[in-house]
């Protein structure tokens, strides 16, 4: 009996043994069907590689001894495995998520990294002469390119592929000379990982001055970095927005394997001239001056009642318009079926045309035989079933004698079961008026303040408009020079603040509407990670009356992965975090409950709008096109950088 269980022991011990061993060798074919041979990547950080002054460290890698490294460019929570979503993201290619470097080709990614983009790029500079060509394997999507120098311009691409595939380009060879530099750059996108955690990515090489034709691993000696990517005289055609340049330029040029960032799209062409009506200069105010009798304006909406703690959120309304936007937005969901959420409501045409021809017969008795009705431009309806409907008529006119052509756009009234339009009194909006941007910064959110004072530079540049302010206060944690920014980003007025303190947003925003002393200027909430359409200054400035009205327009919140240019998401319909009025009425209202989140952030915007509503004023809600928010985690948001109570600078350029 003995003898028999020490013989069916050594027999389980023996198939466990074989298993094992299959299971061994098993793995390692696999490894070596997808990288050709185990070989883990540790990204170095940039740190070791470039110096404070951002020049390379020469000591830090030696190209005799095999140091030779790429730069290594990381974007984190972008979805999807498409390579577009990289290459059409906000902040790519000079805004990274962090930097670091790599001595191999041959990279495997911790199994649990997921979302990610890299863009590795520096210079090939091979050991022989000889025409080359490239094998490349990756778990996502990859391209391969390469320059016939060290010019990124000429950049052609050398190979791609796409999610758990091989390419090998034996018909696509490059001529490459030893010693010479040629300019390399890999993109590549990973998105989530699939049942077997693959995360990889591998490019070799061969060359028709080797004796034996097989593909190889490229070594590091041929590996050099870009001396700076951001100095370097390689780019030095290429205007860069980039963090360690801590500066806001756009980009003249774009390397071929990259995306121009694309201007906004319309459906029909009357979108576009509702969206680029600021171009056109107003009509006198003596031509709408006692237009239509006075009539008072009290909507049964406004309340009159205390609330209770976020009852706002039931007592907002929105309005329709005219003509259609056409801002509807798909919605992708994995649990379920694709939906739409609409864009604004759309206003009835006949009713709308109604109220134009009114307004256009009235203008005609005032100025006759002086302008020409060319467009309808926007018809906004704000509707009250008990009193009457408030209406903002935006026309495009042409004077006869110049033949300019103008604006048109005033707020009328129409009280209930009437035909005659009446001026409501005391809402009126005031077509120059300054607006000052509000903006609280701080833990890890350097790269996306930059991209707003990109987006605020560009509206300057578009519109011509110098009635605006950007107020900005910085807490500790963004790691970008702010002053130097906001001097070279080419926005006319601004103020700075640096106080060095952990992150408290609600106190950052009243902090900078502090700094607004007139009562008659417009102050307004800004986030981050928002594309910003050109028509939001004018939008926010006739949405916002005194004593009246504030504006909270609705954003599009995109999805993981998508952008302005493939939008995917949803109207964020609850939230009141964009938020427009009056100095005076902000003051009258007590501004940002400093108190009660002094450490927190949500339900502050629902709070303010409590309190906007028991004043006796409304809030305009409409959707305003091409304003559209980037997908991102609160990871570090929060995080306490450090709580020294000090204020360490400020810089003010303003306009008064």
């Amino acid at each position: 009996m003995c003898r028999m269980r020490r013989l069916k022991l050594l027999l389980s011990w023996a198939i466990l043994f074989f298993v094992v061993l299959f299971l061994i060798k098993n793995r390692k074919r696999r490894g070596e069907r997808i990288a050709d041979g185990e070989d883990v990547l540790s990204f170095r950080k940039s740190s070791k590689l470039l110096t404070v002054d951002g020049n390379v460290d020469k000591n830090s890698f030696s190209l005799v001894t095999g140091e030779g490294r790429l730069n290594v460019s990381v974007w984190e929570e972008i979805c999807g495995n498409e390579l577009i979503s990289l290459k059409e993201f906000p902040l790519f290619p000079h805004a990274p998520t962090s930097r670091r470097s790599t001595s191999t080709l041959r990279i495997r990614l911790k199994q649990n990294l997921e979302n990610f983009g890299l863009r590795i790029f520096g210079f090939l500079s091979p050991l022989e002469s000889g025409n080359y060509n490239f094998h490349l394997s990756s778990s996502g999507s990859t391209e391969l390119w390469i320059s016939s120098n060290t010019d990124p311009e000429k950049c052609k691409l050398m190979g791609n592929v796409t999610s758990r595939a091989t390419w090998i380009n034996d018909g696509n060879t490059i001529s490459l000379s030893a010693g010479k530099r040629y300019y390399i750059e890999i993109l590549h996108k990973h998105g989530l990982q699939d049942e077997e955690n693959l995360n990889f990515m591998h490019i070799k090489w061969r060359s028709s001055a080797w004796k034996v034709q097989v593909f190889r691993d490229i070594p590091s000696d041929v590996l050099i970095p870009s001396e700076d990517d951001q100095h370097s005289n390689v780019f030095g055609k290429i205007k860069l927005q980039s963090l360690l340049n801590q500066r806001v330029v756009h980009r003249d040029t774009i390397l071929p394997m990259h995306v121009q960032q694309s201007e906004p799209s319309f459906v029909t062409e009357e979108e576009k001239r509702r969206s680029e009506m600021y171009f056109l200069p107003f009509i006198r105010e003596e031509d709408t001056k006692d237009l239509f009798p006075p009539c008072q304006y009290n909507p049964s909406y406004i309340v009159k009642n205390p609330l209770g703690r976020y009852q706002s959120m039931w007592e907002t309304h929105y309005t329709s318009i005219y003509p259609h936007d056409h801002a509807d937005i798909m919605r992708k969901s994995w649990e379920s079926d694709d939906f739409v959420t609409f864009g604004n409501d759309q206003m009835d045409e006949n009713a709308a045309r109604k109220i134009v021809v009114r307004v256009w017969t009235q203008l005609q008795v005032k100025s006759p035989r002086k302008y020409t009705l060319k467009h309808i431009l926007n018809v906004e309806e704000n509707h009250d079933p008990e009193k009457g409907d408030r209406y903002l008529v935006e026309l495009e006119l042409i004077e006869i004698l110049s033949r300019r052509h103008l604006r048109f756009s005033e707020y009328v009234y129409r009280p209930k079961e009437s035909d005659t339009l009446c001026s409501p009194v005391a809402v009126a909006w005031n077509k120059s008026a300054v607006v000052n941007i509000l903006l609280a910064t701080g833990n890890n959110q350097g790269r996306w303040t930059l991209h707003f004072l990109d987006h605020m530079s560009r509206i300057h540049n578009k519109t011509k408009d110098f009635n605006f302010n950007v107020i900005i206060v910085e807490f500790d944690g963004i790691y970008v020079d702010l002053k130097e920014a906001l001097k070279k980003s080419g926005i006319p007025h601004y103020r700075h603040i640096r106080l060095r303190e952990r992150f408290q947003k609600a106190r950052g925003l009243q902090l900078a509407a502090n700094m607004v002393t007139n009562p008659n200027s417009i102050v307004f909430v800004m986030d981050l990670h928002l594309d910003i359409p050109y028509h939001f200054l004018d939008d926010v400035r006739k949405h916002c009356v005194q004593r009246k009205i504030a504006y909270s327009p609705l954003l599009i919140r995109l999805s993981c992965g998508a952008t302005a240019s493939r939008p995917v998401g949803f109207w964020e319909t609850y939230g009141y975090g964009l938020m427009g009025m009056y100095k005076s009425d902000w003051d009258r209202i007590g501004g940002m409950n400093v108190k009660e989140f002094k450490n927190k952030w949500g339900g502050e915007d629902w709070e303010i709008c409590d309190r906007i509503l028991m004043n006796g004023m409304e809030i305009e809600r409409l959707k305003m096109v091409n304003l559209f928010h980037y997908f991102h985690s609160k990871k570090g948001m929060w995080s306490d950088a450090s709580h020294r109570n000090q204020l360490s600078d400020s810089t003010d350029r303003y306009w008064r």
